[in-house]
């Protein structure tokens, strides 16, 4: 009988030789912008996670109401990525919104010419610009919409998120006298509105740590919406949750006679999480800032799989 010659490639295995990645499952994680490093020789496929920087919350200035919360940053999940062995990959990292009514920034990595783009999330809603947020890779949150204002009293509504990438805010409640905003939108789920009393809880996280590892946002959640800011005139109010995955917690303001606004110690978005910032509050004659966005990140994991049959002796050299 003749000698199967394509069984001699394959340890003596009948069938197709397929591509195969001996990555080692590398797990690489970029908190600032430029390139990974090299990949492994052996890597021929990847896994990327790609996180938008999160927005911002909105501003409360003097207007007796709660503002929303900023949306999470985009997260953008690509599996099987085909890469060269000893590729550097460069990736942009998208910066979170600021306080003073300003969205997320994009988040990109570039694999094989191609650029895979996170979008950043929107700004929540606020007293001068927009009651309504504004859409992002998550949306923001609306704003409780009471008055003084320069604009038109009434809640602002949440805006849509992206997608494939993120979720839609939740709208402000504007019922007197507790006035609050709504949560921002996450990557895993919508931002709540608000309600009496109570800000809109920003929406859930992501959890990517299957196509990476734990390692990466908080263990492995990413994408948080910010929480909404809560006003009230004769109680006290309480502030929206930050979502799971680094989304920043609400503010409030007790009160419009002497009250004090209070800063929540972690109304700001986690840093290379995407979280969004969480809204605040503030009565007249007061301006309180809202939490900036955490900013985003980029992760590659550098696979070891075999798809079929492979030769024995790519797995040996790898």
């Amino acid at each position: 009988m003749p000698r199967n010659k394509s069984g001699s490639s394959n340890g003596g295995v009948i069938g197709v030789t397929n591509n195969s990645s001996f990555g080692k499952d590398t797990v690489q994680i970029k908190t600032s912008s430029g390139c990974f490093s090299a990949t492994q020789p052996g890597t021929r496929i990847v896994n990327a996670v790609i996180v938008g920087g999160g927005g911002g919350g909105g501003l409360a200035q003097n207007c007796s109401s709660g503002s929303g919360g900023g949306g999470a940053g985009g997260v953008l999940v690509k599996e099987n990525l085909s890469v060269c062995g000893g590729a550097t990959i460069p990736t942009t990292i998208g910066g979170g919104g600021t306080w003073a009514n300003t969205t997320g920034t994009n988040s990109t990595i570039v694999i094989g010419g191609t650029t895979y783009t996170a979008i950043g999330g929107g700004r929540g809603g606020n007293c001068f610009a927009s009651h309504d947020g504004t859409v992002g890779g998550s949306g923001g949150g609306g704003f409780g919409g009471r008055n003084p204002s320069p604009i038109a009293p009434g809640a602002g509504s949440g805006a849509a998120g992206t997608a494939c990438q993120g979720n839609a805010g939740g709208d402000g409640d504007f019922t007197s006298p507790l006035y609050t905003g709504g949560g921002g939108g996450g990557a895993g789920g919508t931002g709540s509105d608000g309600a009496p009393g109570k800000g809109g809880n920003g929406g859930a996280g992501r959890d990517v740590s299957p196509f990476i590892s734990t390692s990466i946002g908080v263990c492995g959640l990413v994408g948080g919406g910010g929480g909404g800011g809560a006003y009230a005139s004769t109680s006290v109010p309480q502030m929206g949750c930050g979502g799971s995955g680094g989304g920043g917690v609400g503010g409030i303001q007790p009160s419009a006679s002497g009250g004090t606004a209070a800063n929540a110690p972690n109304q700001v978005g986690d840093a290379n999480t995407g979280g969004g910032g969480g809204g605040n509050s503030a009565g007249p004659g007061l301006q309180m800032n809202s939490g900036t966005g955490g900013s985003g990140v980029v992760a590659i994991k550098e696979l070891n799989k075999a798809s079929g049959v492979w030769s024995m002796q790519s797995q040996f050299s790898a």
